[in-house]
């Protein structure tokens, strides 16, 4: 691949064993495009290093004619950010819950 890569990740529906993990891959890396892939069974998920002018709905397609689902994950900045977002809120919750604790007793 030659042009600028992206990474994507799908969320992958309908797989049971590490047999269809194994087809997903074939299947996937035969799309026009696509580079590295990697399916993980425990995850549910394809993570896949590709052009970036491939069209996430082209891996979908095949996916799906594999027989299984696919869904694009919101990934890059958006997905760290809400992360990071949603860490503060814990230990934030988590500090109040223990000064609450310290000053009742």
């Amino acid at each position: 691949m030659n042009a600028p890569v992206r990474r994507l990740s799908f969320d992958i529906t309908g797989m049971t064993c590490a047999a269809c993990s194994s087809r997903l891959e074939k299947v996937i890396s035969r799309v026009q495009g696509v580079g590295e892939v990697k399916v993980n069974l425990a995850l549910e998920r394809a993570d896949l290093i590709a052009d970036s002018a491939l069209a996430s709905d082209l891996v979908v397609q095949s996916v799906e004619r594999a027989g299984y689902g696919a869904l694009l994950r919101r990934g890059g900045a958006d997905a760290e950010a809400e992360a990071e977002r949603r860490t503060a809120r814990q230990l934030a919750d988590e500090r109040q819950t223990l000064l609450r604790f310290w000053l009742s007793a």
